[in-house]
């Protein structure tokens, strides 16, 4: 729940953003009423599909569109009253007096989104708790991967929205007590990753709010410019440091390489830093990794793996 309000907060302040340069730019030709209209159907149609998929990761259903729009033709009706009463009864300027209908309206939208949009009874694959442990884990084991530097929102994001992706696969290891102590992460078709990064709001508002802390260039750039096709691509494994050289990291392989074979994949690439101190690199070769080329991303050179399952 608290994730979904986060989120929510986020589209909509995105789409505040939105519907109030629209609603201010029609005040220039068209009347209050008629400007506010024209902004709530604007508004509908971008809460439906950005909370479907972000805030309560749901599959976008048109079905849905219907009672999605009579719901918030009601919070229009409630609105429409809060403006007109805001401006006529309590004087307040017409720029002015949309601030006072979002206050109102913000808390009853996303009660009534969440009981439309939210399909309650589809089991989650990963609580919020995996979600956090995963989180935590990636930055404790890959602090110098471009999502950890972006910061744990961005890097929650990621996971939340790999999850929900058909064209990724997210493996994980848990310990006697179900807690996660391993991941790895295998991309089928990292360009569509990237492309999905790019659309995702909640990835884009947490990469907005640290974009200082890396170049440009690495925005939302997962493989950077390579010369040839690397896919599949295992884009991270990590585990508890704690268990690490106890062959949970093999384990972890072998359980991929299942989930690749039964979609009839026969290899797959990797790429890890070059250099003498990375141990990724003796990791990859005694688990029958052999080197195909190299890759320069963000200024780094990297050494490119692959393997075939036999």
């Amino acid at each position: 729940m608290k994730r979904q309000i986060i989120s929510f907060v986020i589209v909509g302040g995105i789409n505040t953003c939105i519907t109030l340069a629209l609603y201010w730019a029609l005040l220039l030709v068209l009347d209050h009423n008629w400007s506010y209209a024209l902004t709530f159907i604007v508004g509908v149609l971008f809460s439906w599909a950005a909370n479907s998929k972000t805030t309560f990761e749901s599959v976008l259903n048109s079905k849905k569109l219907p009672a999605y729009g009579l719901f918030y033709l009601g919070s229009y009706g409630i609105g429409q009253f809060a403006l007109n009463w805001s401006i006529i009864d309590l004087g307040f300027n017409e720029h002015i007096a949309i601030f006072f209908v979002i206050l109102i309206s913000l808390p009853i939208n996303f009660l009534g989104s969440r009981f439309i949009l939210y399909e309650k009874g589809k089991p989650a694959a990963f609580s919020d708790a995996d979600i956090s442990r995963l989180v935590s884990l990636h930055m404790q084991s890959l602090p110098t991967s471009i999502i950890a530097r972006l910061g744990k929102g961005v890097t929650e994001s990621f996971y939340r929205f790999v999850i929900n992706n058909d064209n990724d696969i997210l493996i994980i290891t848990r310990d006697d007590n179900s807690q996660i102590i391993a991941a790895g992460f295998v991309s089928l078709d990292p360009d569509k990753l990237e492309k999905g990064l790019k659309t995702n709001l909640e990835t884009l508002f947490y990469t907005a709010l640290n974009f200082f802390k890396v170049p440009l260039s690495t925005f939302f750039s997962i493989r950077g410019n390579l010369t040839a096709p690397l896919q599949p691509e295992l884009i991270y494994l990590f585990c508890d440091s704690k268990l690490r050289s106890r062959g949970v990291g093999r384990k972890l392989l072998e359980q991929i390489e299942m989930e690749l074979q039964s979609i009839s994949l026969s290899d797959y690439f990797v790429k890890t830093l070059e250099g003498e101190n990375n141990k990724a690199i003796n990791f990859y070769e005694a688990n029958d990794f052999h080197p195909c080329g190299e890759e320069t991303l963000h200024g780094l050179h990297y050494v490119v793996f692959k393997k075939s399952i036999k």
